[in-house]
């Protein structure tokens, strides 16, 4: 889930320090098994954008239909103080949420469906 959510942090800041974006409460509850070998994808919806926080909803869909759901993420300065996103990332969220049934992508504003990231569950 981190890769996706840092792919789009970069996409928008290149050189971005995503240690500053740790975080600070996660859950996930899982539905449907995914297996080792399984193709999955990963839909990133951007709920919330305070100033120094952003709550995503995630959804982990699989062969079987969506497996898991979850998250929560925090930016933070040096001092790891609460500290407000940089502007060019929080203008990107809040496009994300303009659109009705469409993700955040690292590719672009939101993406439809297609643009989904995928990847392969890996083994145990």
């Amino acid at each position: 889930m981190s890769a996706c959510t840092y792919a789009v942090y970069r996409s928008v800041i290149g050189g971005l320090d995503l240690g500053r974006f740790p975080r600070r409460a996660t859950s996930a509850a899982d539905e449907k098994p995914l297996a080792a070998g399984d193709a999955y994808t990963v839909e990133l919806d951007a709920e919330r954008i305070g100033t120094t926080s952003a709550t995503y909803a995630w959804v982990i869909g699989g062969p079987a239909g969506i497996c898991a759901r979850g998250s929560h993420a925090v930016h933070v300065d040096e001092t790891g103080r609460p500290a407000p996103f940089p502007d060019a990332l929080r203008e990107r969220l809040a496009g994300s949420r303009e659109g009705t049934g469409r993700r955040i992508s690292p590719a672009g504003g939101a993406a439809p469906s297609a643009a989904r990231p995928q990847g392969h569950a890996a083994g145990a």
